[in-house]
């Protein structure tokens, strides 16, 4: 992760959104004597949303924990039934 000073970040703001946006990589903005924050694109965080949804639904955790481990017993994977697969694309 990158780090710059407010200052910078005040000056370069377009970049520095720019560059969040096209290298997917966070920015911390440091200022003297106060918290930092950390700059993202929307993308990535949606994408640490969308993980932190899967991590903390215990059914789904529970459903590819079990897949993994037919998977590993089958080699061949897992299909899932249609009431999982409804669950999983949400309809």
């Amino acid at each position: 992760m990158e780090t710059i000073s407010y200052t910078h970040f005040r000056a370069s703001l377009a970049g520095v959104l720019d560059k969040v946006n096209d290298d997917s990589v966070p920015v911390q903005i440091t200022r003297k004597g106060g918290k930092s924050a950390v700059v993202i694109s929307m993308d990535d965080w949606s994408s640490i949303q969308e993980t932190l949804y899967v991590l903390q639904n215990k059914t789904l955790m529970r459903q590819i924990n079990q897949a993994e481990l037919d998977r590993e017993q089958s080699k061949q994977g897992y299909t899932p039934s249609q009431d999982e697969m409804n669950e999983i694309t949400g309809v």
